[in-house]
């Protein structure tokens, strides 16, 4: 790993929300050719998703961009409380910023670099929150924001998967073919993440976007594209919920955009005010020049 050791503590901090705006992390799923496919008769398919490395070309497309330049994703979404017996409990809304940077390595693997922060708004209000009242434990408790930084640790992505730097040994090499449909004038891409040995949570990232982008080989990404990430963890550990049994849902909608000044003006002014660091992910350049 060179300058960047993998520890469990950081890797299960890097495998948190990063992603959460994504429409592909270290996934799975078999289908590799187009299926349900209506409409888009006149598009000429570029891409032959029976191909890892067309899968990694539509992956990257659909999430960030082939070319080394910030791609922003302002997501909102819901968390859900799930606990046996009891009806799933709709706790807290976020809204966040993902921030996505690839960079092409020698071999025509990529480096994807990410800075994430999530905002938690009352369910009710939509105010953004400082406490919120655990319904569970009957406490009030502080929130804390999910703050993800852009570190040395990447996503790499290459023809045989899609994996936090530093866990290609922990996770075995396999074809990248994820599962590709088609409806009218859009494709849709999705699948599941996956983690090494130990981790328990579980992610399904879905997305899409309009197919003659996809398939346009000018077009180093897609443009309109739109991603809904569905992550399953543990209680986070400000809610107070250590020895409560349970978990939690987040269930997220996400739009790319191709700046930061398209988010919606009152998140921006957070950020700006409260997080100007979260704004790009532009990483180091010695982060670019580590050992794969």
């Amino acid at each position: 790993m060179g300058l960047f050791d993998v520890t469990r503590r950081n890797l299960i901090r890097k495998l948190g929300l990063t992603g959460a705006a994504g429409v592909a992390g270290t996934m799975t799923g078999g289908m590799g050719s187009v299926r349900g496919s209506r409409g888009g008769g006149n598009v000429t398919k570029t891409l032959d998703f029976t191909k890892p490395e067309d899968n990694l070309i539509g992956a990257i497309k659909m999430h960030a961009s082939l070319e080394a330049k910030d791609v922003p994703h302002w997501y909102y979404g819901t968390i859900y409380g799930l606990n046996d017996g009891i009806p799933p409990k709709p706790l807290i809304d976020l809204e966040g910023s993902e921030i996505s940077y690839f960079h092409r390595n020698e071999d025509g693997s990529y480096r994807g670099f990410s800075n994430t922060i999530s905002i938690f708004r009352d369910v009710e209000t939509q105010e953004v929150l400082k406490t919120w009242y655990n319904p569970y434990t009957e406490k009030t408790v502080e929130v804390e924001a999910n703050y993800l930084p852009v570190t040395g640790l990447y996503y790499h992505y290459s023809v045989n998967g899609i994996r936090v730097s530093g866990t290609q040994d922990m996770i075995p090499d396999e074809p990248l073919i994820l599962k590709w449909n088609e409806l009218g004038d859009h494709t849709m891409m999705s699948g599941e993440r996956k983690y090494p040995p130990g981790i328990i949570r579980g992610e399904a990232q879905a997305g899409h976007g309009p197919t003659v982008e996809l398939h346009d080989p000018d077009l180093p990404e897609v443009i309109n594209a739109f991603g809904a990430p569905t992550y399953m963890a543990a209680w986070p550990k400000w809610m107070g919920m250590k020895d409560y049994p349970g978990r939690v849902i987040w269930s997220v909608v996400a739009r790319k955009t191709k700046t930061v000044e398209e988010y919606p003006k009152e998140f921006l002014d957070i950020l700006e005010r409260d997080y100007p660091e979260k704004l790009s992910a532009v990483p180091k350049q010695e982060w670019l020049e580590t050992p794969i």
